[in-house]
């Protein structure tokens, strides 16, 4: 496959993901956007959000799972990943 195919394909995916993740609802959106975007740390998230760290992971949770979803990829597929 040439390296400009691959591209596109990966600019594809990138959007498809960035569109997915726009999708969520706001709270998910938020806990995504902090921890997986922006790389904060769980705790952090949760103090910017002024929820607990317990809110946090559900709020992940469920929006990994709403992800896997609306990308057509295997829920539990992505969370073992997660756990890695």
């Amino acid at each position: 496959m040439s390296d400009a195919r691959q591209g596109f394909e990966a600019l594809e995916s990138t959007i498809g993901l960035y569109s997915a993740i726009g999708g969520l609802p706001d709270r998910q959106h938020d806990v995504v956007v902090l921890t997986y975007v922006l790389g904060y740390p769980l705790g952090t998230a949760a103090r910017i959000m002024g929820i607990t760290l317990a809110g946090v992971y559900s709020l992940r949770r469920d929006a990994r799972r709403r992800l896997a979803s609306l990308l057509g990829l295997d829920v539990h597929t992505a969370e073992e990943a997660e756990e890695q």
